[in-house]
């Protein structure tokens, strides 16, 4: 019997999510693209960790770990955009997709511990942004500088998440447990990734809209 694996079924609630972060009442939102960006990431996270887990496909793990490092430096340049402005130096938050690239191709061993240090640095990087308060945000209401915030919250302590998940899975965890191992695993990043895409779109709905009529055929 034909059978979807859940991280498939994750990225389609994903991509539901961007539907209706992108469309309200005819218009099309301008104001949240950064964070749309992130939501559709995590949707192609979501069937990469789908391929990986729920078919066995290895050859796109170097894709995978660059996506997810791409990932948490985004959320760090959409969340701290908010609090300070879109900063002259976001270029170099493409330095650790880089370093994956670079380390599949020379020295593969190193790219778990690049990955985990990655999500657990923008994780508390995130998670020190947070403890600043909704004011830090930079949102004129206070309902706007809540919503934003807790997704904030969310998303560093997803990322910290992620990070340990990514220390059990380089820990030989999937070889030690068994059958089962792909099954948890996956179910575990499908957890992470729904909650992270929800957190993206709550930060979206967030942000005050800018919007044009969509084009009429």
């Amino acid at each position: 019997m034909f059978s979807i694996p859940f991280p498939f079924l994750g990225a389609i609630v994903l991509v539901l999510l961007l539907a209706q972060m992108t469309w309200r009442q005819g218009s099309v939102v301008l104001a949240n693209r950064p964070l749309r960006i992130l939501l559709g990431g995590y949707a192609l996270l979501s069937v990469l960790v789908g391929l990986r887990w729920g078919h066995g496909v290895t050859l796109l793990l170097p894709l995978q770990a660059t996506v997810a490092v791409a990932l948490a430096a985004w959320s760090w340049c959409c969340f701290g955009a908010l609090a300070h402005g879109a900063g002259r130096w976001r270029v170099l938050h493409a330095l650790p997709a880089l370093a994956v690239v670079l380390l599949y191709a020379g020295w593969p061993d190193g790219v778990e511990t690049v990955v985990a240090g990655t999500l657990a640095g923008y994780g508390l990087a995130l998670l020190r942004l947070a403890r600043r308060g909704p004011d830090a945000l930079g949102l004129a209401r206070p309902g706007q500088a809540l919503a934003a915030h807790r997704a904030l919250w969310m998303t560093a302590l997803l990322l910290l998440l992620s990070a340990a998940l990514e220390v059990l899975v380089a820990g030989d965890v999937p070889r030690m447990a068994g059958r089962h191992a792909a099954m948890v695993v996956g179910g575990f990043h499908l957890v992470v990734l729904l909650l992270a895409g929800y957190a993206a779109s709550m930060a979206g709905d967030s942000v005050p809209d800018a919007q044009r009529p969509e084009p009429t055929p």
